[in-house]
């Protein structure tokens, strides 16, 4: 199961524009993508790119998500996680990371 760090680590590397961590997230066959320079995920596709092997409980990992202080410590960064796309589920929901 990632941590709150290492999804943390994903959300700067994609502000940062880091080619690897751009890249992997072009291959990624789960709902996730780079949107006119906006990441767009599912919250199964933000697992499927930190945790390509797909070996956590999605579960467990959208508690670890709602249950952290990720958005105000983005927010600090000048960066927020909103919802890019309500589909009436949090499960279906596509979220973005979007600067501010």
């Amino acid at each position: 199961m990632p941590d709150i760090d290492e999804v943390r680590t994903l959300f700067e590397a994609v502000m940062r524009r880091d080619a690897q961590v751009l890249q992997r997230i072009e291959d990624c066959s789960a709902e996730a993508w780079i949107e006119d320079g906006i990441f767009v995920f599912s919250l199964l596709g933000l697992l499927a790119v930190i945790e390509p092997q797909g070996s956590s409980d999605a579960r467990q990992f959208r508690q670890l998500l709602y249950s952290s202080r990720l958005n105000q410590e983005l927010r600090a960064d000048g960066a927020e996680i909103v919802v890019f796309g309500a589909a009436g589920k949090v499960k279906s929901n596509l979220y973005c990371l979007r600067t501010t």
